[in-house]
Formats: structure tokens, sequence, C-alpha cells
């Protein structure tokens, strides 16, 4: 039985406080959640976004610094994306993305310097995704740091399913020109080894091009690279079709598309230009391309 310190209670509890809390998390809070009590171990985790409002720069500092206390503080899981956390000298408001407990969902509550909590969490997948067994690659295991480029042209995609091996893709040694791909989804794609969680965000997985060109390697015979083989090395199941969303958006803004209606000089132009760009492929869980409702996509691109 639910208790006046469960879950479904919270939105009762913010009565008496300047927060408010947006439609989806009160219907939340009342139907997903009532059976826990804010103290209970056992109780899950619940993404939310929320509005850090003060009335100058030095007060923003603060009611950060308060916040980001109380999150080091946690005895739970709840974890804050660290890397929203940065702002300009004449910014009033921060907005910040985290995984809560009640515990700390009620904290955010109670602060008089958030102004709003909205629901960030996905809807329920309909069916399981296959997951291959995790294969031993020949590419290295990648850091938690922000990806590094020697090329001053990034072409950043905010998708899901990357053709990292297609030949448009490739430059003139084999090598995919895709640099890293941060697969969001709560069960990424890609083996453990080959990738990491970035750094200042806490969850997915970064994988870098000496990965990718790993699976390329594996997959090329004769000097012809097995695509299929190579996304199923790679444990990559956004690829199993090639008609994805973030293939076709690719091969448009990556890929060496041409229009027939460009002359010989402007061609060429194009594509050494393209040659020029590296790619950061950002994939959206899965569930969010499914359902993109409830704050969710919202919270993931901005992540992104």
């Amino acid at each position: 039985m639910a208790t006046i310190n469960a879950w479904s209670n919270l939105a009762a509890l913010t009565a008496q406080t300047p927060t408010k809390l947006d439609a989806y998390l009160t219907a939340a809070l009342t139907n997903d959640f009532a059976d826990y009590d804010i103290g209970d171990p056992k109780a899950p985790m619940i993404p939310v976004g929320f509005t850090i409002e003060a009335n100058g720069t030095s007060q923003l500092q603060a009611a950060v610094g308060v916040v980001t206390t109380l999150f080091s503080n946690a005895s739970d899981d709840s974890c804050l994306t660290t890397a929203h956390l940065q702002y300009s000298s004449t910014d009033r408001v921060a907005y910040a993305t985290a995984s809560v407990s009640p515990v700390i969902l009620l904290a955010l509550v109670n602060s008089r310097s958030v102004s709003e909590i909205q629901l960030c969490a996905n809807l329920l997948p309909k069916r399981a995704v296959p997951r291959l067994t995790t294969i031993t690659t020949s590419g290295e295991s990648a850091t938690g740091g922000p990806p590094q480029s020697e090329k001053k042209n990034l072409l950043v995609l905010i998708d899901h399913g990357c053709p990292f091996a297609h030949r448009t893709v490739l430059d003139g040694a084999g090598n995919t020109r895709v640099l890293t791909i941060w697969d969001q989804d709560a069960v990424p794609d890609f083996p453990t080894a080959s990738g990491s969680v970035p750094t200042g965000f806490g969850y997915g997985r970064q994988v870098f091009a000496s990965a990718l060109n790993g699976f390329i390697k594996g997959a090329t015979a004769a000097g012809q690279i097995n695509e299929d083989l190579c996304y199923q090395l790679a444990e990559y199941p956004a690829m199993r079709s090639r008609a994805t969303h973030g293939a076709f958006v690719m091969g448009l803004l990556a890929g060496g598309y041409i229009s027939p209606s460009l002359n010989q000089s402007h061609r060429s132009e194009r594509c050494e230009k393209i040659d020029e760009h590296e790619v950061i492929f950002v994939q959206l869980p899965r569930n969010v391309v499914m359902a993109p409702d409830r704050g969710n996509i919202e919270r993931y691109t901005l992540d992104g």
C-alpha cells in the first residue's frame, strides 16, 4: 500500500512550492510509481529535465552549486548530466537533465531555484531488440573524453543508424570518416570493450574511429568490404537494415550525393569539400525514435 511518502503523493506535495511538474510527470507519479515509497531502494530512477532560475549570474552559479552538491551527496544512483551546467556570464537560467530517485526528486521539488521539472522517460519497448554475443575486436578501447579531430570541418548528426562502413564515407586508405558514434540507448550497441561512457553524461556508449576501423578490417577480404558482416561484427543492430533514417540523412550530408544539375567543376569542388569533413554521429535511443514524446527527444537531442 502506498504511503504519504510515495511517488503518487509528490504531486500533492508540490502544491506548497513554486515548482511546477509537467502533466506527463504528474501522471507518471500518480500511475506508474504509486507502489514505491520515497525511501524504497527498489524504486526505479526516473529521467527528468529541470530548469534552474535566478535573479543574476552569481545567484545562478550558487543555485547550480547547490544542485550539484545535492547529486554528489546522494546515497542512491541518481545521476546529474553535468555537461549541461555551462552558461555565459549573462545567463539567469540553466537547464539540466538527470536520472533521479524519489528522494532527489522531492529535493528538487522543494528547491526554490528549480522552477519546472519535466518528464524525460522513454516509452517501454514493445519488443526486445536481439543482442549478439560480445566479439573481441582489434579496435582500441576508447576513453571517456570528447572526440578529437585534426580536421577543421566536423559534421554532427543526431539520428539513428550510422552507415560508418559505406564506401561513400571511407577515405582513400579505406578508413571511415566517422570520428565517433555515441549510442545513447540504455542498452547500447557495440561490444563493451570497444567503447566507453561519455564523460559528463554518464550513459550510453561512445565508440571511436579506431574501433570502427577494426570492424571494417575484420570484414574486408581481397580489398572488398562486406558491409553486412561489418555491422554484424560490430554488434550494430541499428544497421540491420540499410534503409535507416540516419543512413539516408548521412548520405545526403556526408556521403557525396551530387545533384545532376551541378556542372563538372562544381561537382569536383563538392567532392573535395565532402572529403574534408569528419562525422560525429549521435544515435538516439530506439524508443525515442519509435515514440518521440514526453520530453525524451528534447533531453537526448540537448545532450547530443
